[in-house]
């Protein structure tokens, strides 16, 4: 009798804020599929305009500048 191979399948996510506190909002949302441990092409990245200014720190962090976020969604 042969065993069928099982797929493993995981999907991740991934946030970035303005910063660390209650105040601050989400500025871009991932995801990627990672079948039997091999990262897929099956991903998503969104960005968000948190109208408000990126904590410097935060800004360095991520890579997201104010500027790369003006015209984004919301």
């Amino acid at each position: 009798m042969t065993q069928e191979k099982k797929i493993e399948k995981l999907i991740v996510f991934d946030t970035e804020t303005t910063g660390t506190s209650s105040e601050d909002r989400i500025v871009s949302f991932g995801a990627v599929v990672i079948l039997n441990r091999e990262i897929t092409d099956t991903k998503i990245e969104l960005f968000f305009n948190p109208e408000r200014e990126m904590n410097p720190d935060a800004a360095k962090i991520t890579n997201i500048s104010d500027e790369f976020l003006k015209d984004k969604l919301f």
